[in-house]
């Protein structure tokens, strides 16, 4: 895992400059999405039904406003009064999101955010932002992001969440990253009770969204491939060009926008 982090020069203007960071490596060295829900959940002091339980539920955005403004507590970057709270409209997520660029920007950060593809809740895509976020949080808390109490700010706005729960450490929001989800032994289904079930239904659920993720990937690769394919079959029906084996060579090793090529290629 790689964290590349863009600093800025504070002594050249007075706004908030925060650290950008850049987020690469493989899914093996990432937080786990029940780290990211856990985490999510713990800093913001959601509970019932007010905690999510999928990260692609973040796709509203409106988890992402809060978040900055405990991050940035004494600038308080997005203006809560313009984000639309638990609402089903695709519009609404649309407009969260224009309000939270406008945010970061106000704290320095001028990054390129698919808003569009968000919105739709795919795993993918959330995931992938939500590893950013978490990323850049890490890096930009504070002693004042510490001190900031999600709960109390949200009653305080007039903010009204189906249920506000008990008030909160908001140091538990820190997470540890660990794989023991990953390896969790199978349960007797005779054996569960109570609490047992809900417990049971989270595993599904855990399970489930990470074979959403696969089946994603392995559907954009499909795709890339079949594309490679469909290109050779026309260029071998062309009757007006040659088919050498270079042209077909050609076709094999070119890549998809945003990637290079092999190095021996």
């Amino acid at each position: 895992l790689l964290w590349v982090f863009f600093p800025f020069n504070n002594c050249m203007t007075d706004k908030l400059q925060a650290f950008n960071v850049c987020v690469t490596g493989t899914s093996g060295t990432l937080i786990s999405n029940p780290e990211l829900i856990n985490w999510v959940n713990n800093t913001l002091c959601l509970a019932g039904n007010d905690a999510i339980g999928r990260v692609q539920e973040l796709g509203t955005c409106e988890h992402y406003c809060l978040l900055l403004n405990k991050l940035f507590p004494d600038n308080e970057p997005v203006a809560l009064k313009k984000i639309k709270f638990n609402s089903q409209v695709e519009i609404d997520h649309l407009n969260n999101w224009k309000v939270f660029g406008s945010g970061l920007k106000a704290v320095g950060i001028d990054k390129e955010i698919q808003s569009d593809k968000l919105v739709k809740q795919r795993p993918l895509d959330n995931v992938a932002f939500a590893q950013w976020f978490y990323k850049f949080y890490e890096v930009n808390r504070s002693k004042a992001t510490e001190l900031y109490d999600p709960l109390y700010e949200r009653e305080k706005r007039g903010i009204k969440l189906s249920n506000a729960g008990a008030r909160c450490n908001s140091r538990i929001g820190r997470v540890k990253p660990t794989r023991n989800l990953q390896n969790g032994a199978k349960q007797n289904r005779s054996s569960l009770a109570g609490g047992d079930y809900l417990r049971e239904f989270e595993r599904i659920n855990v399970r489930l969204d990470d074979a959403l993720l696969t089946i994603e990937s392995l559907e954009k690769e499909r795709d890339f491939y079949f594309g490679k394919l469909r290109d050779i079959e026309i260029l071998c029906q062309s009757e007006s060009e040659k088919i050498t084996p270079q042209k077909v060579l050609d076709v094999l090793y070119a890549t998809a926008d945003g990637f290079a090529p092999p190095s021996d290629a």
